[in-house]
């Protein structure tokens, strides 16, 4: 009979303990687990859709609502047996709830808005200023500046492909080196329209940098009696301008899909074109993406498309650092886009 009462007290106890904080460690990093898996697998979905000719299609995870229902009831009955030869009786019985009923709310990103920011060009100011907060100089050129003062990247578009200039490579090696030196720097100086973004070109304390910064001056056209030239968005600069064509998130897409490779069989058949390659030595593909028949073990992205799974491997520094940087693109993107009708709500 103890027992008995010590269980239903147990069970009692139970359902009135105060489960919410416990569950905060847990969710918060699962549920932030799955949806950054979620968002990697749905990005280079997206690159192999457009590898394919096919519509991207982005789903934005709005609200994720984690609800816990706990409870117990218990009850215990005891007998005693009037008749000479009866026992006494005694009985318990106690019953336990616990639910757990997640929300979570999709909403589709899609109207005027964001295609209008799909399409729109960054300004090169804020592209510049990734690079002067740490982002390597490589990887913002290759992948987002398609010219910089009429110095051509390369363009993988089947309609009108087209390679490198072989300045453009030796470009961004130079500012790499350059802006490490500080030998140029950036700055906003106020203007009628607001603020301008200058950059200064300054050989400073390193005459061992003197070659290198002549063959900036001379791989942009710089006017050699300048050293402060206004960042400007086009092709064709003034005297005392540096112009950078920028490449928009649809333009950043297309030109790493048009390189993913694919299965032989698919450009034979007419499924999708032509991979694009170069013919300059010192080009790399900015990500590697890769497919096999059958599912890899270890992979930093997985998506299963044209019965073939294509991923990016665990170990790929270069892919996934490359594939990180069109993520945070694609967050800049979406930042004022309002959420757009219908929802989708999965509850269990």
């Amino acid at each position: 009979m103890t027992r008995m009462l010590i269980l239903a007290l147990f069970l009692f106890c139970s359902a009135c303990s105060s489960m919410g904080p416990q569950t905060i460690t847990n969710d918060q990093f699962n549920y932030n687990n799955a949806i950054a898996n979620a968002s990697r697998e749905q990005m280079l979905s997206n690159l192999v859709r457009i590898r394919y000719a096919e519509t991207p299609t982005f789903l934005r995870v709005s609200s994720v609502i984690s609800q816990y229902t706990r409870g117990a009831s218990a009850s215990v009955g005891v007998g005693a047996n009037t008749s000479a030869s009866g026992d006494d009786t005694a009985s318990a019985s106690g019953r336990a709830r616990w639910s757990d009923r997640p929300v979570i709310t999709y909403t589709p990103i899609t109207g005027q808005q964001f295609v209008q920011d799909l399409l729109t060009a960054p300004n090169p100011g804020r592209l510049l200023e990734l690079m002067q907060a740490g982002w390597p100089v490589d990887l913002v050129i290759r992948t987002s500046i398609l010219s910089v003062n009429g110095v051509d990247n390369s363009v993988t578009l089947p309609s009108r492909p087209s390679d490198a200039d072989a300045e453009f490579f030796e470009l961004f090696r130079l500012w790499a080196v350059l802006g490490a030196n500080d030998l140029l720097q950036l700055r906003r100086a106020p203007s009628d329209e607001g603020t301008r973004l200058l950059l200064y070109v300054d050989p400073g304390p390193h005459p061992e940098l003197d070659a290198d910064l002549r063959q900036f001056r001379e791989i942009l056209e710089l006017d050699p009696e300048i050293s402060e030239f206004e960042i400007v968005f086009g092709k064709a600069p003034r005297p005392d301008e540096i112009a950078i064509l920028t490449a928009s998130l649809w333009d950043t897409m297309t030109n790493m899909a048009w390189q993913l490779p694919v299965p032989p069989e698919h450009i034979t058949s007419g499924r999708t074109g032509r991979t694009f390659t170069s013919a300059h030595p010192n080009y790399e593909t900015p990500i590697d993406v890769r497919f096999s028949k059958d599912k890899p073990d270890d992979a930093y992205a997985t998506v299963y498309a044209q019965n073939y799974w294509f991923y990016i491997d665990q170990n790929d520094l270069k892919s996934k650092r490359v594939f990180t940087f069109l993520e945070l693109m694609m967050n800049m993107t979406e930042g004022n886009v309002a959420a757009q009708a219908p929802l989708m709500t999965i509850s269990n």
